[in-house]
């Protein structure tokens, strides 16, 4: 990354794909901008990075952070068409593995492991609210929610304990924040999180491979990391600190 100290147009934090999705909408859009991306790391990717791994058959570009795409994520599917970059389906059948907290390890077929009728009931119930509620916060604008003040000052982990009974249906809810979010539930408010889910399509939409146009729709050929890449290659004249 290059360093020089001068006077620039725009100043862009973080070479993640919204940084660099950025820089490189400003730049179609007015060619002669000068701008500079700041990052931390000595990589562009952000939450998108890959490493090459052995295989049976040599080595292969394996995802490491944010690697699906699916079809209501316009903009990304957008900018996948315009890079020329690839998709291809996320293989969903087959065996499927869950290992507990209690080191308990399960494998299962179906959508959803086999859980007790009191565990199944706790995650029909939960399924049943977070819907609900994530329909009340408003896309545009999730201030001007009825319950904006209260939502945004609890954690989805306070939430979690009032209205999730069983140690399942938390450590499912740990799970999914922690694949989706790459953080906690004790790290993020409930009304970040319902606005989160209500932009989405929903709980479903985000967990439920059987769903037409969930979330792990589609998976990116040569890894999601390569767009950022990409974008940074195309970054002509900017520089990178």
């Amino acid at each position: 990354m290059a360093a020089s100290l001068e006077s620039v147009d725009v100043v862009i934090v973080g070479a993640g794909i919204s940084g660099l999705s950025a820089a490189y909408e400003l730049l179609k859009k007015r060619p002669q901008t000068k701008l500079v991306v700041l990052e931390a790391k000595d990589r562009v990717g952000g939450r998108l990075d890959s490493a090459e791994l052995k295989t049976a058959k040599g080595s292969d570009r394996w995802d490491l952070g944010g690697q699906w795409v699916c079809r209501n994520q316009k903009a990304v599917m957008s900018l996948l068409e315009e890079l020329d970059v690839e998709i291809y389906n996320q293989w969903c059948t087959g065996s499927k593995v869950m290992h507990s907290s209690d080191d308990v390890v399960t494998t299962y077929s179906d959508p959803l492991p086999a859980l007790s009728y009191l565990a199944l009931l706790d995650l029909w119930w939960f399924t049943y609210k977070i819907e609900n509620l994530c329909q009340e916060v408003p896309i545009d604008d999730p201030s001007t929610c009825l319950h904006a003040a209260e939502w945004d000052g609890m954690t989805l982990e306070t939430w979690k304990h009032q209205s999730i009974w069983t140690n399942m249906g938390k450590e499912i809810l740990d799970t999914v924040v922690g694949i989706v979010f790459g953080v906690t539930p004790s790290q993020m408010s409930l009304l970040f999180f319902l606005h989160y889910l209500h932009c989405a399509g929903g709980w479903s939409i985000i967990v439920d491979s059987h769903l037409k146009g969930h979330a792990q729709e589609w998976r990116i050929k040569g890894t999601a990391h390569k767009v950022t890449e990409l974008l940074a290659g195309r970054l002509e004249g900017t520089e990178f600190f």
